[in-house]
């Protein structure tokens, strides 16, 4: 059973690539230190929960947060049971 789901796409210069995490209970890193030239990780979105089965409702139950990257960086990390969206940009050329 694979624990991570990936599916990208992009739209000129930038990438959005959706992360899913099936682990209930660990966190997990998840590598981006092989990008293609040019291109880096600029920002993670991600939406989880504190217990995967907690009874609150939605709104009070899911958690969203917004990573600001710092260039370059090999991984991000993922809490159990999440969401995420990796957003890459290409960087610019002289």
């Amino acid at each position: 059973l694979p624990l991570l789901e990936a599916l990208g796409s992009q739209d000129g210069d930038v990438a959005r690539v959706w992360l899913v995490h099936k682990h209930p209970s660990q966190p997990m890193r998840v590598s981006v230190g092989a990008l293609p030239a040019g291109w880096r990780a600029v920002r993670l979105h991600t939406l989880h929960a504190d217990d995967l089965f907690d009874r609150r409702e939605a709104p009070a139950l899911l958690r969203a947060e917004i990573t600001e990257l710092a260039a370059p960086t090999e991984s991000v990390a993922l809490p159990p049971a999440s969401i995420g969206l990796l957003v890459l940009q290409r960087e610019a050329t002289p």
